[in-house]
């Protein structure tokens, strides 16, 4: 949706959150934020107020389009005229004809608080192996995901926050991996059928010491058959073809 207020450009306030999100020093960041640099805020999304389009000068807004996956996120805390104020920032994925949509959510009100005073701010976009969880500063669990060549992909489980992400060593992006997607995969490599279990993707974070690094691997190569966030031609081995017992399963449990 559009009125008076739009197309405009970002604000002072805007540009500094997203330059934080998309770290210059990290070269997928910094393509994305390059990219967004060519655009202007055109309107509200589908989720309205708030809910921010970025495009090119003249397109138009498809309010029925689905959400892309997020590329970037982050937290901020603070002080909103002497009110505690928590801020969710979360930028996504641009669609076919380039469009990003960024949401940015205050908890006090419906007005963004742009003359915050921040007390506390993590993302995700400045993690790298070997660091705590940037939410809670709790460990996480890494799983090495090697390639063909010398370099491999970390994939981060923290079992405090309940997300994981995946780590890329060429460009130094973390992606979320949507848990529920990927506890499916893992159910179907572990072949568990009990619905208490296999539907319950809180039992990844709970329990996750139960699942091998192996079994792990395997269903994050699955799911990115599927949900591809990683050139499949990179991995070091393929995974095996899905039995039609497996199959069946997995069908029933993405319905």
């Amino acid at each position: 949706m559009t009125d008076g207020m739009f197309p405009r450009e970002l604000s002072t306030q805007e540009q500094s959150w997203i330059e934080w999100l998309l770290p210059a020093d990290r070269l997928g960041y910094k393509q994305f934020r390059e990219q967004i640099e060519k655009l202007v805020i055109l309107g509200e999304g589908r989720w309205g107020k708030n809910d921010f389009i970025l495009g090119r000068i003249g397109q138009e807004i498809d309010l029925s389009e689905k959400m892309h996956p997020t590329f970037a996120f982050g937290f901020i805390h603070g002080l909103n005229e002497n009110i505690e104020c928590d801020v969710t920032i979360s930028i996504h994925e641009p669609n076919e004809i380039g469009q990003i949509e960024m949401q940015i959510s205050p908890s006090s009100s419906e007005e963004i608080p742009y003359a915050l005073k921040e007390l506390k701010r993590w993302t995700y976009s400045t993690w790298k192996p070997g660091e705590n969880c940037p939410a809670t500063g709790k460990q996480v669990r890494e799983v090495s995901i090697k390639t063909a060549g010398e370099f491999s992909y970390t994939l981060a489980i923290s079992p405090a926050q309940k997300v994981l992400w995946l780590h890329s060593p060429l460009d130094g992006t973390n992606h979320l991996v949507p848990v529920t997607n990927f506890y499916n995969e893992l159910m179907i490599v572990k072949q568990i059928r009990d619905p208490k279990v296999a539907l319950d993707h809180k039992n990844l974070f709970t329990y996750h010491q139960q699942f091998t690094d192996a079994e792990l691997i395997s269903a994050f190569k699955h799911y990115n058959v599927l949900y591809k966030k990683v050139d499949i031609a990179l991995f070091d081995s393929m995974p095996a073809k899905r039995n039609p017992i497996k199959a069946i399963f997995k069908k029933f449990f993405h319905n």
